[in-house]
């Protein structure tokens, strides 16, 4: 599989095979490619825990506590964004829009009722996606802006030579909804803070999560595109205020 065609292949997969597990080896060398990202300055400041084995055991024990009357409060080292600090620029609001109602449009195509699909979202979010391992990413509390940037970047490449390897991903912030409950199982220095988790395993292809594809901006679309300015010459130059 070349680059483009595993980056066009990849998708968020939200059910994994709880069955089937991943080796250290597997990971590491995962991880090996991803350390290989590019970063300011070549800071590399990306922190990583590898959650397997009984501390995932655990974690999701812990994640279905947490969520055993729906989706409480998160407590996340960082602050998570909402949708409605995005409405002031449309097209990030149309795109949430988006996503989830593709997922509503396949529901109600294939006869899943609301509660039976809310039912099914909260039991792979309450077991992290049933991932054979969490790759949770951090950085130091000192990190920039860039090194979010950075952490991001290392996130992209790790999930793209997963996939590329026969492995499936989902990145996720609700892998570190409970910070505090994750560092009661791994040891998480305090002046680290938990950004990100990446489920890995292998999909469940044909579970109803995994079926729904999230519409993308395309920049020849001239109402979402992405484009702001493309200029190569004189004669060709698209600008666009929004």
């Amino acid at each position: 599989m070349d680059a483009i065609e595993t980056i066009l292949t990849r998708k968020s997969v939200r059910q994994m095979m709880p069955d089937k597990e991943i080796s250290k080896d597997e990971i590491m060398g995962l991880l090996e490619v991803a350390a290989k990202t590019a970063s300011w300055s070549n800071s590399q400041p990306w922190e990583v825990f590898v959650v397997s084995g009984d501390s995932l055991v655990k974690i999701n024990e812990i994640w279905r506590e947490e969520m055993s009357e729906g989706i409480p409060d998160s407590r996340p080292d960082l602050t998570f964004p909402h949708r409605e600090e995005w409405q002031q620029y449309k097209r990030y609001q149309d795109n949430v829009i988006g996503f989830g109602q593709s997922r509503k449009e396949y529901a109600e195509e294939m006869g899943i009722g609301e509660e039976e699909w809310m039912k099914m979202t909260l039991e792979s979010l309450s077991n992290n996606y049933f991932s054979s391992a969490l790759v949770i990413l951090a950085l130091h509390e000192s990190a920039t802006t860039y090194s979010h940037y950075d952490l991001g970047a290392f996130a992209t490449n790790f999930m793209l030579a997963a996939e590329e390897m026969g492995y499936s991903t989902i990145t996720a912030a609700s892998i570190v909804f409970f910070a505090d409950r994750i560092r009661e199982v791994i040891d998480v220095p305090e002046d680290i803070k938990l950004v990100v988790g990446i489920g890995i395993g292998y999909a469940d292809e044909d579970h109803p999560l995994n079926k729904p594809e999230s519409p993308r901006n395309s920049p020849e679309n001239s109402q979402d595109s992405l484009i702001r300015q493309l200029s190569f010459n004189q004669n060709s130059c698209i600008c666009k205020s929004r």
